[in-house]
């Protein structure tokens, strides 16, 4: 974009779209991680536990 003379703006703006879904894919791949190592004894605790990583998802 920079190379066809596209305004700082847009640039911008499609680095930050970027950069968006880069700290997306990461939560992602944490919450994966954390759900593969965690010792859930019963439904509810696993329950408990998605619904936990589901607001982290949500957050910036």
């Amino acid at each position: 974009m920079m190379d066809e003379g596209k305004p700082c703006d847009q640039v911008l703006m499609q680095l930050s779209a970027v950069k968006s879904s880069v700290d997306k894919a990461m939560k992602l791949v944490i919450a994966q991680n954390i759900r593969r190592n965690s010792n859930c004894q019963d439904e509810k605790q696993l329950a408990d536990l998605q619904k936990s990583l589901d607001l982290m998802l949500k957050t910036k």
